[in-house]
């Protein structure tokens, strides 16, 4: 069930207040239909977090995640992990600098990779959901920007997606050659 969480991206509707019956005047009337499931979320969060700051976290972190949370297509995702198996190439450093629900690990994991996984997923919500289904896997919930030198040509592969936002992963200190024993590094990029 959780894998099936795609976060709330394109979703605007979460910015709009919900802490009482009357907020929902100041919606528009294409979202009006979206103000009581809008506010069982914001009830939930509640309910479920434990302090008002800890709700607040929740809510801070899904309303920056607004724009920038796009969840890749199963297929596509698929389509790359197999090609990268017909290919020859079985990473065992492998990098999700924008994980979501760790549609990339999952389809790695179904081509049996034996990889050693790295995630990182900025959205709290949608992070302790990855951390959840992926237990085994190191999780980082915060952005991969925190990402210490020490992981400069450490991994083999790197899978990101071009978002429809102007984000950039900085690799350009990262070491992109092939070193004796290690074998050669691959980034999967889907446009």
């Amino acid at each position: 069930m959780l894998s099936l969480y795609s976060g709330f991206g394109g979703l605007k509707a979460i910015l709009n207040p919900v802490d009482k019956p009357e907020d929902i005047r100041h919606w528009s009337k294409s979202e009006a239909e979206l103000f009581p499931l809008v506010a069982e979320l914001h009830q939930v969060l509640r309910e479920h977090s434990s302090t008002p700051e800890a709700y607040k976290q929740y809510i801070g972190s899904l309303k920056n995640s607004v724009l920038t949370a796009f969840y890749t297509p199963k297929p596509v995702v698929d389509i790359l992990a197999k090609t990268l198996k017909e290919s020859g190439i079985e990473p065992m450093r492998f990098l999700e600098p924008s994980a979501g629900t760790g549609a990339f690990i999952e389809a790695f994991k179904e081509e049996t990779f034996e990889s050693r996984y790295m995630a990182f997923e900025k959205d709290l919500l949608t992070g302790k959901i990855l951390s959840h289904l992926y237990p085994d896997e190191y999780i980082r919930i915060e952005g991969y920007q925190k990402i210490e030198n020490r992981y400069s040509g450490y991994f083999d592969v790197i899978a990101f997606i071009t978002s429809l936002q102007p984000i950039r992963l900085d690799v350009s200190n990262w070491t992109a050659k092939k070193e004796a024993g290690k074998g050669q590094q691959y980034c999967v990029q889907a446009e």
